[in-house]
Formats: structure tokens, sequence, C-alpha cells
């Protein structure tokens, strides 16, 4: 029998981990729990062309690379999931989006550094923000070029109209001012940053916080800023990133 619930599309992930359908782990369940538990939030509102647009902004980018080359990039169920909830829930009667920080630990060759330079395309150029300035902050120079070549990839594969300028550490735009700009974790930040989003891949090999922080302190003056951590698992158990994970345990236990 087909759902009639309209939002059943945006739900159906979370509800097959929960009823044992797809099979995951306690902390997943625990995030999909607590996604769903949002939609009968009175202070949220789940709004359906937000949660829309980036999936269908990242289904135009093209793969350049490997057996998908020149196929466009078709999200999977859980990486929906992922966007649904970053991007689809605001603040009732405003427009504040709810999140404006995720935390994103997967396994590796799952994908991570594609979806974050999508999300980081995303935010350049799909998020409606006027002068997007975006970061993509990785550990070591050799993560950030892949990174960068990623993003690099994707806006060229949509790039008909010369669109960007794709440099070699930055891509910008004529569409709303705004770029694109890679950095490691060593980079020496003082002030003037206004980041739009900041995108912090393979955040377990950060040595300590002070990027990301520069970062999050210069997001006050940005409508809906992202702080997206996304990574792998690493073995430093006294890392910001173990830290920050804790925390993101903490908060789905109900803490």
């Amino acid at each position: 029998m087909q759902n009639t619930d309209e939002l059943y599309k945006y739900k159906e992930y979370a509800l097959k981990v929960i009823n044992g359908e797809i099979v995951a782990g306690s902390l997943v369940r625990l995030c999909c729990e607590r996604y769903l538990s949002w939609f009968d939030n009175p202070n949220y509102e789940f709004r359906q062309s937000k949660a829309d647009r980036p999936v269908k902004f990242i289904r135009v980018l093209k793969h350049t690379e490997g057996k998908f080359n020149n196929k466009p990039f078709i999200l999977q169920d859980w990486q929906e999931f992922l966007v649904y909830g970053m991007f689809g829930f605001y603040h009732k009667g405003t427009d504040k989006r709810v999140v404006r920080n995720t935390y994103i630990q997967i396994s590796r060759k799952c994908g991570k550094t594609s979806l974050a330079s999508a999300l980081a395309l995303y935010g350049l150029i799909g998020d409606e923000e006027s002068s997007a300035d975006v970061y993509f902050v990785s550990p070591s120079a050799a993560q950030t070029n892949i990174g960068f070549r990623n993003a690099t990839n994707y806006a060229e594969s949509i790039n008909k109209q010369n669109m960007f300028v794709c440099l070699r550490n930055s891509i910008s735009t004529k569409l709303n001012k705004g770029r694109i700009k890679m950095l490691t974790s060593d980079a020496k930040l003082g002030d003037g940053y206004n980041p739009h989003f900041a995108i912090i891949d393979e955040y377990h090999g950060l040595p300590n916080n002070d990027v990301p922080n520069v970062l999050i302190s210069g997001m006050g003056m940005r409508e809906n800023p992202m702080m997206i951590y996304i990574t792998t698992a690493g073995f430093n158990l006294s890392s910001a990133c173990k830290e920050y994970r804790d925390m993101c345990v903490s908060i789905l236990q109900g803490n």
C-alpha cells in the first residue's frame, strides 16, 4: 500500500533504520530517532523546497574520474538523509535554519571528500547567499589538494557559461562574487574572515581547533552559516575531533 505521508520520502531512510530494514549501529539509530522527532517539534518546520534544493544541485554535478566519469552525482539514501537534516529544518516563522553545525563520521572509501567538495560548491552558489565565502580545511596539503581537485572538477563540469574561475588554491564565481578557499590546519589566520560555509575534512587529523574556531567566530554576520566536520575515525583519543565526537554522542544519548 502506498504511503500517503507527503513527507515520507524525507523520513524513509530513518524509518527503515529504526524498523530494521536497514542495518545500522546504535548511534545511527539514535541519530535517526532524533531526526524524526524534529518533524513533531512545535518550534521547527520542515521546508521541502529547502531540503530538495541541495540534492537537486548536487545531481547536476558530474564525476570526472573512474568508472563514474561523466555521470551525475546521485546521492545515496544515507547521503540524502544527511542533506535533508542539514538543510530542511527551520525555526518556525523565521528564515533561520536549525542546523548550523554538522558532524559526519564515516568509513574510508565512502565518498567522504566527494560529498564535502559537492557541499562546498553548493555553499558557494546554491545556498542563495550573496558573496558566499566557503573555506575547505584539511590537516595536510595533500588532503587539501584532493578536496580542491574534486571541487574544481565539479565546478568545471557545469562551467558552460564561464561562471567559475578556477585557480591553484581558490574557485571564484561571478554569480555572487563568492569564492572557495582551500586551507591547511597550520594556516595563519587573522581577522577579516566571513565564512558562509566552512568544511573541515579529516577532522581527526587536525592538531587543534585553532582554524575552526577562527572560522566560526567569523560567521556572525551570515544569515544561515554552516560548519561541517567530516572525517573518518582516528587513533588520537585526546584530539579535538574525539572531544567533539564525544559531545555529539552525549547529545544523541539525551545528556
